[in-house]
């Protein structure tokens, strides 16, 4: 327990009755806080027009992008998910022994990589090959 002598008690209490003064002035002015500043970079100006939306580029930012799993470097592959540089080099020395893949469960022949990881980047690959 603090224990405070009298003069200590005397000044608190003086602190808190000046405290509850100033909020009761504030209530029967009907004074508020201010708002906090905005930054600039997020004042809107809603007289402008929005500028038109192109549903292409929409559409083309929605779409994943696909990475040709029989012509990617490690590096690109390593962007699939699930897909990191181990695998990466185990689907390009796959590749270089056995040829191109065809589809995306030919990537279960590849050490390490179960249906999981195919389901996981089946959206994100093409089978395209170079001959």
């Amino acid at each position: 327990m603090i224990y405070l002598t009298r003069q200590e008690r005397l000044v608190l209490i003086f602190l808190a009755c000046a405290l509850a003064a100033g909020a009761a002035v504030k209530v029967l002015r009907g004074e508020k806080a201010p708002p906090p500043p905005r930054p600039a970079e997020l004042e809107f100006d809603l007289t402008k027009p929005k500028p038109p939306v192109d549903a292409a580029a929409l559409a083309a930012l929605a779409a994943p992008k696909k990475i040709n799993i029989n012509a990617a470097d490690v590096e690109e592959l390593c962007e699939l998910p699930g897909v990191g540089p181990v695998f990466a080099r185990r689907i390009v020395a796959h590749r270089e022994a056995h040829g191109s893949f065809a589809k995306a469960e030919d990537l279960t022949a590849v050490k390490g990589i179960g249906p999981a990881t195919v389901k996981r980047v089946e959206p994100y690959v093409t089978f395209e090959t170079s001959e």
